[in-house]
Parts: structure tokens; sequence; C-alpha cells
């Protein structure tokens, strides 16, 4: 389910959603390498797939000797370029950066590791994306014995239910959510369904047995069900410290940078950026609640929360 909005990104585009979203928890990348070290992972070469402006990427890298990130928005890689980013000090190589499909990972990694496979392959926030029948059979000729695949999202924005006024907050963010719901996309259910019904490696038509190694899947859920009606609970959100704590415009930026809002001001050009954008009108109510609780005019603060997925898994030696 390819996705057509983000591929359209300029760079100016891709840095400006760079900006906007912001970086992951690093307690979220420490969980991935510890997985990684303590399943006998190596750390060589890194692929970033769907890597979009290279975020993942360029914090990952300094643990790796390569590292390559790839996506299919010439925009978004001319953004990840632009930022740029470095491997481990032993090599200190430039991350290099291709427009590429998912599905031609394999390819992306015999041109660009000069045919060294991929100890630890990782999609931040862009499986969901991926024709997940031709990625799989690519990611096992891209990934080494024993490498690791590290697949992870988060759920939109939400409001913390500890933030005075956050019942009402998050009214305006569910009816925001039902305004955009004609311009989401079939793989926002499956984001808002945390992955569970993300095809896997063995969910694949193939001929063959594509090496990966279902005994060892790990899933972290936070902030929501992990599918068996119980919440689990993990030492990290997915976005945390200061990234919580949004000012109104912060938080108008990054709902700003989702697909639907996107779709949504494509299709209303003469309202976007008004005061009959939905977002500003979503800001609008967000501020109001904000105040009715005690904020003052202008210095409203918005407590994010998050619910998402992390899912790793071994390919066998």
């Amino acid at each position: 389910m390819p996705e057509a909005t983000f591929r359209a990104f300029s760079a100016t585009t891709g840095a400006g959603y760079a900006h906007g979203r912001g970086d992951y928890n690093p307690r979220l990348y420490a969980d991935i390498l510890a997985f990684h070290a303590a399943t006998a992972g190596r750390f060589d070469a890194l692929i970033d797939v769907g890597c979009g402006p290279g975020t993942a990427a360029r914090a990952l890298a300094p643990r790796f000797q390569h590292a390559v990130g790839l996506d299919p928005s010439p925009g978004m890689i001319a953004a990840a370029c632009e930022i740029g980013g470095t491997t481990a000090a032993a090599t200190a190589e430039a991350i290099r950066f291709e427009v590429s499909t998912a599905e031609s990972v394999d390819a992306v990694v015999a041109r660009a590791l000069a045919g060294r496979p991929a100890d630890l392959l990782i999609a931040a926030a862009a499986a969901h994306y991926f024709d997940m029948q031709a990625f799989w059979p690519a990611a096992a000729r891209a990934v080494a014995p024993c490498g690791s695949v590290a697949i992870f999202t988060n759920c939109g924005i939400r409001a913390d239910p500890r933030m005075p006024g956050s019942v009402a907050a998050q009214a305006a963010l569910d009816t925001l959510g039902a305004h955009l719901r004609p311009f989401s996309s079939p793989a926002h259910n499956l984001v808002r369904g945390l992955y569970a019904d993300l095809p896997m490696p063995w969910d694949v038509d193939s001929a063959t047995d594509l090496g990966f190694d279902r005994g060892s899947v790990v899933r972290k859920v936070w902030g929501g069900d992990d599918g068996d009606g119980a919440e689990q609970q993990v030492n990290y959100l997915l976005h945390d410290g200061p990234q919580r704590l949004l000012s109104m415009d912060a938080l108008e930026t990054q709902l700003g940078t989702t697909s639907p809002v996107v779709r949504w001001r494509e299709a209303h050009p003469a309202d976007a950026g008004t005061e009959r954008d939905v977002v500003k009108i979503a800001r609008g109510q967000i501020e109001r609640a904000l105040r009715d609780v005690g904020a003052a005019e202008g210095q409203e603060v918005f407590q994010r929360a998050d619910k998402g997925v992390l899912i790793m898994f071994k390919k066998r030696a």
C-alpha cells in the first residue's frame, strides 16, 4: 500500500517533516540495540527502510561501521542527505541515503554495501506502507544470518490523561480524527491496530522458508492493548522528555506532518492554513480546554501521550 503523499515531498517539505516530528526516545533505541547484542547480532551494517529524513538511521549509525537509509521519496532523501550523519568512529563513514522502495532493499544492500548483508534492519513508522508480500522475501536476502529486524510505530498524538483538561483536549483530537478519516489509507488501520494485522515473514506466500525465527519475536506495546485485552507497560514512550510538552505552535506543526492532514489540505487549498483548517480548529478547541482549567492565554502547554508498538525478531543462523 504505497504512500503517495510523502513521495511527493520536496527537500524543504522533508526538512520540515524532520523538524516537526523530532527524534524517537533514546530508550527505544537502547532496547533495540540490547536485543540485537543479546542475540549474537553483529554491529557491522545497518539499514533503515522507509527512512524518511533519516532520523532513526542517524541515531543508530554510530554503533555500526556502515549504514544505509532508503526511502521512495526523493524529497525525504534530499533532506536526509542535507542533515547527514556518520557511523562509528572506527570508520566515520557518512550514512548513505538512497531513493528506493522497501521492496528493493536487497538490491540496495547489494549495491550500497557491496554485497555485505545488513546485521540490523529497522523500519520506523514506515512498515505499514510496504507491500509485505514483496518486502519480506527481499528483506530475507538483505539480512545476515543472526541479523535482527526491528519495526515500530506510534498511533498519533494523544492527550496525556494526567494533564488537566485532558478529556476535552482528547475529544478535540478525536473530532479531528473523524474529520480526517476520509483522507486516511488502509495503512492507518494497521497503525491503529498496533501492527496486529501487519503481515510478518511467516505469513508470506513463499515457496521457501525465508529464514526468520518466529519463536524469537519480542513485541512491546505502550499506551495500548497487546491484543489480548491486557495493557502492557514498557519503560518508554515513543516520544519522551521535552517532546511530551508541546506549545500550541509545536502541536500544530506535529499534527500537520501526518499524511491525512497533508491530503486534507491538498483537497481544501482555500482553507489550508486559515482559521477553517481542521488542525487550526482542533488547536483552538484544545487551547480553550486548557484555559478552562487555568492556563493563561498564549501559555497553554499540551502534554502528549503515545500509543505504539515495537516488534523485534531474528533471522536464523
